[in-house]
Parts: C-alpha cells; sequence; structure tokens
C-alpha cells in the first residue's frame, strides 16, 4: 500500500473542506475509488468517517474564530442525523454503481452551487443566527439522506442553504456546516456498522492527513478570497463528476 499517496490524497481533501467548509468532501469517494482501489461501498462509509473527523477538526478552527451558529447546527444536525442513519439503511438498495451515479450528480450539483455568486447575507450580532426552523429541518433531514446514502458531507448543499435560503453570513455558514457535517457523518457510519468493512489502517493515515490541513486549510480560508478560488474549484469538480457518470452508465468501458 502506497502510503505517501495516502497521505498526500488526505491532505488535498482536509485542505478543501477547511478552505471552503464544503466541497473538499466529494473528492473523498472518487479518490478512495479511483485512486486507492477501494471497494464503492466500502468507499463510502470510508468516506463518511474521514469526512465526519475532518469536519470536525477544520470546525473547532472556525469555533476558535467565532463563526458557529450552535443552535442552528443543534437543529439542521439533529436531523440531519435520522437522515443520515435512514440513507444509510437504505444503501443496501443499492449497487455500487448506481451510488457512484447519484454521487456524481450530487458533484454536478456542488459545482453549480460554488459557480453561483449570489450575494450573500451581511447581518452580523445576533442576526447572524436566525434561520425558520421548518426550514433548517426540512433540509436537514434531505441533506442527511443523502450523506448515509453516498457517503458525500453535504456541505455543498448546507453551506448555501444556510447563507442563500436561512440568511446567515457567509463565514458563518461555512463554520456551522462543518459541525452539522460531522453529526450527519456520524450517523451514516453507524447505519453501515455490521453490514461492510473498513480498511482502518487506511482510514486512520487518510483522516490525520485530512484533519490536519483541514485546520490549515480553514485558517488560509479565512485570510483569502474563497469565491474566486470556488470558481476553480468548481471547474475541477465538474470534471470530475461528468467522469464519473458517464463511467458508471457504461458510456466509458
Amino acid at each position: 500500500m502506497d502510503w505517501i499517496l495516502i497521505i498526500l490524497m488526505g491532505a488535498l481533501v482536509g485542505f478543501f473542506l477547511g478552505f471552503f467548509g464544503s466541497g473538499g468532501s466529494v473528492l473523498t469517494v472518487p479518490i478512495l475509488v479511483y485512486v486507492l482501489g477501494l471497494d464503492p461501498k466500502e468507499a463510502i462509509v470510508s468516506s463518511l468517517v474521514i469526512v465526519g473527523v475532518t469536519a470536525l477538526a477544520g470546525g473547532f478552527q472556525k469555533i476558535r474564530q467565532h463563526q458557529v451558529c450552535y443552535k442552528i447546527a443543534l437543529i439542521f444536525g439533529g436531523f440531519g442525523v435520522v437522515g443520515a442513519f435512514g440513507g444509510a439503511k437504505l444503501s443496501v438498495l443499492f449497487s455500487g454503481s448506481q451510488q457512484l451515479i447519484i454521487f456524481a450528480i450530487l458533484m454536478l450539483a456542488a459545482a453549480f452551487f460554488m459557480l453561483k455568486n449570489k450575494k450573500t447575507n451581511e447581518a452580523s450580532g445576533s442576526q447572524m443566527c436566525r434561520m425558520n426552523m421548518g426550514l433548517a429541518s426540512s433540509l436537514g433531514l434531505g441533506v442527511g439522506g443523502l450523506t448515509g446514502l453516498v457517503g458525500v458531507g453535504g456541505g455543498f448543499l448546507i453551506v448555501p442553504a444556510l447563507s442563500q435560503l436561512g440568511g446567515l453570513h457567509l463565514t458563518v455558514a461555512m463554520g456551522t456546516s462543518l459541525l452539522i457535517i460531522t453529526l450527519n457523518a456520524l450517523a451514516g457510519v453507524l447505519g453501515y456498522l455490521g453490514v461492510i468493512q473498513m480498511d482502518l489502517p487506511l482510514i486512520f493515515v487518510f483522516m490525520a492527513a485530512s484533519s490536519l490541513m483541514s485546520m490549515i486549510g480553514s485558517h488560509v480560508g479565512s485570510k483569502m478570497n474563497a469565491i474566486k478560488m470556488k470558481k476553480v474549484f468548481a471547474g475541477f469538480i465538474i470534471l470530475i463528476g461528468v467522469l464519473l457518470l458517464f463511467k458508471n452508465t457504461g458510456m466509458i468501458l
């Protein structure tokens, strides 16, 4: 096993997840399957462990920067836990290729949200944590279900939901999303326990690298223009998503 490659791939995922509060996790499953050679279902549950711990590491940085709304994280994440556990249980109804097709569609959706440059809410103080609770719970349930089903953290859906629909400032939405991702990923892993075997040494090394780089990415992201970098990253995600979709629909042999 090429441990250097595992460390490099983990660092890549961690940096993007920490930098954007979303997006980096959509790289994890394709990397585990096509770079590190894992079975799709094993890659999905491994991704949940990696993304959950990595998001938590990045979340600590956001907490220190006072960029987390705990009330919304608990409500959105609480319903997300239910959805993620259910999504993991429903995964037995899909083949690995079918899960990857759904995953590819979500990657393209992620790129769409990243490319949207809609002006976000600039509220400050207590207004930064005001969001319709019905909206938060319903979105949490849906995103959680996708998390459990295909192993994606869901930050690319959570961030625009919190900032554009919920009215949170972008920096707070990004920080809050990391805690929600952690809760969703944990519930998804619990749903897979006893069903899918995991390569724990690989997960641990990948996770250690991604967690470290998540903290670095979070620090760097707070000082740079994330909007411009997101556009570049979105283009990369589109390329990967299209290739993944074509390969698993039989269009690329």
